[in-house]
């Protein structure tokens, strides 16, 4: 189509929560190899579109960003926060390994420390801190941020 870009924010309080794995374990059928399978492909897909998308991808987060929510921001070209977002990334304390590219992207952006800490124990980074370690490009005051996201969408 003629848009210029894909924009991608939320309606509410939480930009995601990630992933419900206990859902996604409750549907599988007999054949749980198949499926666990199928539920992999399905989210590699859902990765793989972001890293082959032709538009540039921009990212409002209004609220908490989990999992793979906050695992996909590296992959996508400008990523807009409010002052009230936090990313955290329980992958570990779920007992699963990161996911979305996560474990290559985060060292690079936000050094190997600071992406272990998030990756292995859980860490929740702030607004702020994440702006400042370059995983979010500006942050905005939670009142003026859906103005303040639509100015520069427009621009």
């Amino acid at each position: 189509d003629d848009s210029k870009l894909l924009l991608l924010s939320a309606v509410g309080s939480v930009f995601c929560s990630g992933l419900d794995y206990s859902y996604l374990i409750g549907r599988l059928s007999s054949d749980r190899r198949k499926e666990s399978t199928r539920i992999a492909e399905a989210i590699r897909d859902f990765v793989k579109a972001f890293i082959q998308f032709k538009k540039p991808i921009v990212v409002a987060i209004n609220g908490p960003a989990l999992g793979l929510g906050a695992s996909i921001l590296p992959l996508c070209d400008i990523v807009w926060a409010s002052e009230k977002a936090w990313f955290q990334t329980p992958y570990a304390t779920i007992r699963l390994t990161p996911a979305g590219c996560s474990s290559y992207t985060f060292p690079q952006i936000l050094g190997v420390a600071l992406a272990n800490e998030m990756l292995f124990c859980g860490r929740k980074l702030t607004a702020q801190e994440a702006c400042s370690r370059g995983l979010v490009s500006q942050v905005f005051w939670p009142t003026t941020f859906s103005q303040e996201v639509m100015l520069r969408v427009k621009e």
